[in-house]
């Protein structure tokens, strides 16, 4: 919020549950009590640029950017199918494989029958994204006993417990060459084609001077 507000022109509305505190921004505030779908629509038709702020869980923020993107109205965020594959950790895993990037072994609950018994195992709901209703399963039985116990084991997914420094990050930039030492010791590939195209380039110093 106050990234746009220090942007020339631009008026910043902000949709906001009641129970929460005001905000210390100098912006217009449209207090939401239970009925959030129906300010939300309302809200779309009064800007002409949104930025939508909510849990990837069970698609939420997939169909909020979705509903931006059909009123045609700019979206200052990823887009809705963007949204949707970061949600899918299998959809993810499969789309950084493609890629060439090495991913953890994932398996979706029932798709492997058999665990090594000393091998401690991760669990974790396909939807989502963070780090919500992760669990480590300790053997394999406890594994069975846990995916029994759910509606719906086959949205759960499994794998190999990796131990290491824990790290988060949104973004990260190799602009270090062809070489990069960033690249190189984490296995991702390098990708290159011609562009059919030459060039010549000179450094001239001409006895007329400049």
């Amino acid at each position: 919020v106050r990234d746009l507000l220090e942007v020339e022109g631009v008026e910043v509305l902000v949709l906001r549950d009641r129970r929460l505190p005001w905000p210390r921004q100098d912006v217009e505030i449209h207090w939401v009590d239970d009925d959030w779908q129906s300010a939300w629509a309302w809200a779309l038709g009064c800007c002409d640029a949104v930025l939508p702020i909510a849990p990837e869980t069970d698609g939420i923020l997939e169909r909020l950017c979705a509903g931006v993107e059909a009123r045609g109205r700019y979206l200052l965020n990823s887009s809705a199918a963007a949204v949707g594959l970061a949600a899918d950790k299998q959809a993810t895993l499969d789309r950084l494989a493609q890629s060439g990037i090495p991913v953890v072994p994932s398996w979706r609950a029932g798709e492997r029958s058999s665990w090594p018994a000393d091998e401690l195992l991760v669990v974790k709901p396909d939807m989502g994204a963070g780090c919500q209703d992760i669990r480590l399963m300790r053997h394999p039985a406890a594994l069975a006993e846990f995916l029994a116990a759910q509606a719906a084991p086959e949205r759960w997914l499994v794998q190999p417990y990796v131990d290491g420094r824990a790290a988060s990050l949104s973004l990260l930039v190799g602009a270090d060459g062809s070489r990069s030492r960033l690249r190189e010791p984490s296995g991702i590939p390098l990708k290159g084609h011609e562009y059919d195209q030459h060039a010549l380039v000179a450094t001239v110093q001409s006895e007329l001077g400049n």
